[in-house]
């Protein structure tokens, strides 16, 4: 497998305690998918879950990324001129930024590298926002998902930490496409085990 140590289930499970703290249910939902297989990417602390074989030889259903420190997200927050809702802020000390299937959430990134995987970038949301219906101009976008061919949705994320759902107008995505109460919950229902299963079958 290209780029790829496999790991025992065991330190999955150690690898993924960092999603512990607030997102319970979304560690659950990991390990689920790490009993199928875990691997650590050489070079980084990048772990990837569920490979794809039929899709490429370094393809995986799920990268979650090496965290940051606070100190690089307020860097970023410094530069990018606006402070990023708690609940995000607090996600990214955790991951930065992840894939799961056709769901990306944006990272931080410093510097653009092609010697190992980095998510989309969170700065490049500003440009991006207006592929999809009209959101609240203080809320961030953060992460988006190919839902058809045509049809993806863009997540945003209020001041307060809801997560707001923005189609890009094609009859898999239309305007309105949902709304959170929180990350965790957000997390919780779109990474469901069943719907990766569902894209890689």
């Amino acid at each position: 497998m290209f780029g790829a140590t496999e790991i025992s289930f065991a330190e999955a499970q150690r690898l993924l305690k960092r999603f512990t703290a607030g997102y319970e249910t979304f560690y659950e939902q990991l390990t689920r998918v790490a009993q199928d297989g875990a691997w650590t990417e050489p070079g980084s602390d990048a772990v990837l879950l569920s490979y794809w074989p039929n899709v490429g030889p370094a393809a995986f259903g799920v990268v979650l990324f090496e965290p940051l420190t606070f100190a690089e997200i307020q860097a970023f927050e410094t530069e990018f001129g606006q402070e990023l809702p708690p609940s995000l802020r607090h996600f990214y000390t955790h991951a930065n930024g992840l894939r799961f299937g056709e769901l990306s959430v944006y990272g931080i990134l410093s510097e653009f590298t092609r010697r190992r995987r980095q998510p989309l970038e969170l700065q490049m949301g500003p440009l991006w926002r207006s592929s999809y219906a009209a959101c609240d101009s203080d809320a961030i976008l953060f992460a988006s998902e190919n839902v058809s061919f045509e049809g993806q949705v863009g997540y945003f994320i209020t001041k307060a930490g809801e997560i707001i759902g923005r189609g890009n107008g094609e009859a898999e995505a239309p305007g309105e496409c949902g709304q959170w109460d929180s990350l965790a919950a957000w997390l919780s229902d779109r990474m469901a085990p069943d719907k990766l299963r569902s894209i890689s079958s």
